[in-house]
């Protein structure tokens, strides 16, 4: 009776035995990293293609990376050699700035501003005019440059063109939405100066010393200046 039931038992256990070895090979099968090596080795050329794209793509965008800060330094190089060499060879140093102007490069504003100021430096007042008035019409640049670019005509050009040149420079933006609305008015106040009308010229005065958003200083000034005229 024992024997048979030992028997039993053994026969029993060859199954499980042989489920367990089933278990462990359906593991050794699912395995990630099996099904990972596995597919590296059924498509390895198509891997292969695909690393060297990575490595194209990445040595073209470092190269870009290199090329651009290259421009860059040489851009910033050329920039200060022509305002270094300004007075020797001013046609060239104003070529040069022409260049970096239209280059992609924060080099561009600036060389942008200084043309018309070298050409205030010679006395060229409707050169400066129309290259203040190119800046200011760029729609292509922040708001805010376009709007300096007037302030820059403004005080540096008020005594030297027509009037109605600055107030077409004025009409090209919202005084009141500009970050320089106090400079702008200020300029606006002295613009008006050659016009004799003293009442725009109290109401425009009025109007600024009551703005708050305007600056003390510029209140300072177009208070003084206004008296000055009134004195006069």
């Amino acid at each position: 009776m024992e024997k048979d039931r030992r028997n039993s038992m053994q026969v029993w256990a060859v199954p499980l035995n042989g489920d367990n070895m089933n278990i462990s090979n359906e593991k050794k099968k699912i395995n990630p990293l099996n099904i990972f090596f596995n597919f590296i080795k059924s498509n390895f050329y198509y891997v292969l293609i695909f690393i060297g794209l990575i490595i194209i793509v990445i040595s073209i965008l470092e190269y870009i990376k290199y090329r651009k800060i290259k421009q860059i330094k040489e851009t910033s190089i050329l920039f200060y050699q022509s305002l270094e060499k300004v007075d020797l060879d001013t046609i060239n140093s104003i070529k040069n700035l022409e260049n970096i102007k239209l280059s992609d490069s924060g080099f561009s504003i600036l060389a942008s501003f200084k043309i018309p100021e070298l050409s205030i430096k010679n006395k060229n007042y409707i050169q400066a005019y129309n290259e203040y008035y190119k800046i200011a019409q760029n729609n292509n640049i922040d708001q805010l440059y376009r709007d300096l670019a007037i302030v820059h005509a403004g005080f540096n050009l008020i005594d030297h063109i027509d009037q109605d040149r600055i107030k077409d420079l004025l009409n090209l933006i919202d005084i009141d939405r500009s970050d320089l609305r106090s400079h702008l008015y200020e300029i606006k106040f002295l613009n008006l100066i050659d016009d004799k009308n003293n009442n725009e010229l109290n109401e425009l005065s009025e109007f600024i010393q009551n703005d708050p958003e305007i600056h003390n200083s510029v209140k300072d000034r177009v208070k003084k200046i206004n008296e000055f005229l009134f004195i006069k």
